[in-house]
């Protein structure tokens, strides 16, 4: 191509999402995003080697703001493409979004607005989730509901689902360049959401835990190999965004978590009482540089062969050895240069 190529003008939001192998649901998320009420945005679409037909189907989009970098390495988790999106964003704020994961329209307004008005480092939205009844794909229900009130000292003591999605987090670009990317699955004995979010804690970084939800998120439970299970069930839900008709689903929402909470189904939730004990290993860490968290990790299992346990679950596939984060950035900016 010759002449002069137009400048990039950065939009308002980057988001940044990691997909692998799932073509036609990604593009299903990717359409909550065209939804948005804010349309000043960029996505940016990690491919971890992907082997679909994932650039097909975000082509037959039709959305220039959708950009598809695909890996000539696979990282095997969420946490090396998340970085990597990181590393290529250069716009004001940074959101996150699964490829199995859904947004409602007014998402990132929302999130801006509360990062504006609160002057915090990083935004967390609630997200409802939804699981399968039994052993059937195509039957899901709402289950559980992030909390209110959540912390970032919290993910010394409590499940790693208490800081998920990444769908949910949206963040100020100044603050990602702060925490630098994400630990690789290899790099660290915790979840790497966990270990990111204890960094957070450590640096001192203020959190906005939103109280409306905004998110859907999958857990949907697949036997292998269950992977490529194409979530028609979310067909409805997302039709309902891009017309805007979210009021019953909201409502669907709200009865199903109900139903949940009463047959004693929901399993995210903060201490009953957060104790000086309870506590005490944020306050250790951030004070003496001392994670006894990690350290307590590191002593029940390796991070490789969790890695790979969790990979062959999912996808039937094995990861021999994650690729050099730097590298995987180098190429990343040579395409989208």
């Amino acid at each position: 191509m010759t002449g002069t190529q137009p400048t990039h003008i950065p939009a308002e939001i980057d988001i940044v999402v990691a997909a692998y192998n799932r073509g036609r649901v990604l593009s299903r998320a990717l359409r909550t995003v065209i939804a948005q009420t804010e349309r000043n945005w960029r996505a940016l679409v990690i491919g971890d080697g992907c082997t679909d037909d994932t650039e097909s189907r975000i082509a037959a989009l039709g959305d220039h703001r959708i950009k598809f970098i695909n890996l000539p390495e696979r990282f095997g988790e969420q946490a090396g493409p998340n970085s990597v999106g990181m590393g290529l964003a250069d716009a004001d704020y940074v959101a996150f979004l699964n490829q199995d994961d859904y947004w409602f329209p007014n998402h990132l307004a929302l999130a801006v607005r509360e990062l504006e008005r609160s002057e915090a480092d990083i935004y967390w939205s609630r997200a409802a989730f939804f699981t399968n009844r039994g052993a059937w794909e195509d039957r899901v229900f709402f289950c559980d509901v992030s909390p209110c009130g959540r912390r970032f000292e919290d993910m010394y003591d409590c499940n790693y689902r208490l800081a998920e999605p990444m769908s949910a987090w949206v963040a100020p670009r100044s603050t990602l360049n702060r925490l630098g990317p994400m630990k690789l699955a290899s790099q660290t004995a915790q979840m790497p959401i966990v270990e990111y979010c204890q960094r957070a804690f450590r640096t001192g970084m203020r959190l906005e835990a939103g109280t409306e939800i905004t998110v859907l998120k999958d857990r949907v439970w697949h036997p292998p190999p269950g992977y490529g299970n194409q979530a028609h069930y979310a067909e409805t839900w997302v039709r309902q965004i891009e017309s805007g008709d979210t009021d019953r689903l909201r409502q669907t929402i709200d009865d199903e978590l109900w139903l949940a909470d009463a047959l004693g189904m929901t399993r995210i939730g903060l201490p009953a009482m957060r104790s000086f004990r309870q506590g005490a290993k944020a306050h250790i860490d951030r004070h003496c540089g001392l994670n006894l968290t990690e350290i307590g990790a590191a002593a029940r299992t390796r991070s490789p062969l969790l890695l790979n346990r969790v990979l062959r679950n999912r996808t039937g596939a094995t990861v021999r050895q994650q690729p050099p984060l730097e590298d995987m950035v180098t190429y990343a900016r040579g395409v989208m240069q």
